[in-house]
């Protein structure tokens, strides 16, 4: 089977050839040892997760440590604020971002940037910006239908990964701000969520207008935190799944599967993601709790899993990482429905 058979396959608990095994990023230092350690010159390290030239897909880091190949796209989810740098030293660099963010990026180190100001606050910034959200055809990057077609000829399985909208509120108006108004201005949030939403619907029209194809949806979204949901259970039903549903709906109308992406302790959640109409989750992450040798039984006729594979488990190697490998596959592998990944 190919990447795409496999991973089809997987999502849609139908049984294959054997469980997809992905890994969707690798840190510059990791990758730094591993050139120490023997790994070829010639083998490009490119993160699956892609919108830009220079797409490689021979001689890649899933060549040579024989995993499947994931292809993801991205569009400009941005509201095309101008970008520019505020301050800079020989540790880090202050951008303003697109979004209207400030962030603080580190300059040696793999990791992510320290968000510092917002200027989406208010009801009133965001109805001062908030048309700038619009769908347009130059929101597509240039080597997007080169890099889709050497995907597919090789095999891959590929994504298009707009944001989540209820992440993009998040992200927009600052996570502490957002959970607050969350509370004392519900609609103000939804509105943010419900732009979001009918903005990516419009973007999935253009690209299907252009004739590109993909294999799923892939929504990135850290809603939990390592206790649970960063909000209610009832917000999100009655503010984010009504505008949820329909982008999910035109997916499956298309023949596309949904992956979601949460870190934090899922527990609580899944029901609501199985309501909304996700057919995968991912990463399952092993440091809040997540288990899939609890939810496969619980879930796995409703909903395939993607990861759970513990990377503190990893560092330490040896009879631990087998047991860790061996107890959860075997589990989560029954009937379909499992992808490996860390």
């Amino acid at each position: 089977m190919t990447s795409k058979e496999r991973i089809r396959a997987a999502i849609a608990r139908q049984p294959a050839d054997r469980i997809p095994l992905l890994e969707i990023a690798y840190w510059d230092e990791t990758v730094a040892r591993w050139r120490g350690e023997g790994l070829p010159k010639d083998y490009a390290c490119q993160s699956p997760i892609h919108s830009s030239e220079g797409y490689r897909v021979e001689r890649t880091l899933e060549d040579y440590f024989g995993m499947d190949r994931i292809s993801v796209f991205c569009f400009d989810n941005t509201l095309r604020l101008p970008e520019r740098v505020l301050e800079e030293s020989e540790e880090y660099v202050v951008r303003m971002m697109p979004d209207g963010m400030t962030a603080k990026f580190p300059r040696h180190r793999t990791g992510t940037p320290l968000y510092l100001d917002w200027a989406v606050k208010t009801p009133a910034a965001w109805a001062a910006l908030r048309d700038r959200l619009f769908p347009a055809g130059d929101r597509l990057p240039g080597a997007m239908p080169e890099a889709l077609r050497a995907a597919t000829a090789v095999g891959a399985y590929t994504v298009i990964k707009p944001e989540e909208p209820c992440q993009s509120a998040l992200y927009v108006l600052g996570e502490e701000n957002c959970l607050v108004q969350m509370a004392e201005n519900p609609d103000f949030v939804e509105d943010v969520i419900r732009q979001y939403a009918q903005f990516q619907l419009g973007m999935l029209e253009i690209l299907e207008g252009k004739g590109y194809r993909f294999d799923a949806l892939w929504h990135f979204s850290d809603l939990c935190y390592k206790n649970g949901m960063l909000f209610s259970p009832r917000f999100y039903r009655e503010r984010v799944l009504p505008h949820l549903r329909p982008i999910y709906d035109w997916c499956h109308a298309r023949g596309m599967q949904v992956i979601y992406h949460c870190d934090g302790y899922v527990a609580r959640f899944l029901p609501l993601l199985i309501e909304a109409g996700v057919d995968c989750v991912q990463p399952l992450e092993v440091r809040c709790g997540n288990d899939v040798r609890i939810y496969k039984p619980q879930y796995g006729e409703r909903l395939a899993f993607f990861g759970n594979i513990s990377a503190d488990t990893m560092a330490v190697g040896g009879d631990l990482l087998v047991d860790e490998v061996r107890s959860k596959v075997l589990c989560a592998k029954e009937g379909g429905g499992y992808i490996f990944h860390s």
